[in-house]
């Protein structure tokens, strides 16, 4: 779809990838799936890894939760994620959020969008 400013939004290749952008300057391909739950997904994962960036210092190891974040994203891109390792992911994530109350609500919204859309 595009406007009059020419802002393009669409599935340049039949796969789910977006490409978004105004013109020839701005295109390229983020993979995110095709539905809503999808980008809302990869949303909430980008908010979590502000928000264990934001605290940091209140984190027993915001390095790994990083990494856990990660990997995370990478299992819920793929085609067919494992159910099993995103489960323990999310796990892993609540346990170290520790006493941070908007990482911990942060994890528990990407785990109830994750119930949704891998059931």
């Amino acid at each position: 779809m595009s406007d009059d400013r020419g802002f393009r939004v669409g599935d340049v290749n039949n796969q789910g990838n977006l490409a978004m952008g105004h013109g020839a300057h701005a295109e390229g391909n983020v993979s995110i799936g095709g539905s809503a739950e999808s980008y809302e997904l990869h949303r909430r994962i980008d908010e979590l890894q502000q928000l264990l960036t934001q605290y940091a210092d209140r984190l027993p190891d915001p390095d790994e939760l990083r990494a856990v974040t990660g990997e995370l994203r990478s299992q819920l891109q793929s085609p067919r994620p494992n159910r099993v390792l995103v489960g323990s992911l999310l796990t892993a994530l609540t346990a170290g959020a520790g006493g941070v109350n908007a990482v911990l609500a942060a994890v528990n919204g990407i785990g109830q969008l994750v119930s949704r859309v891998l059931t």
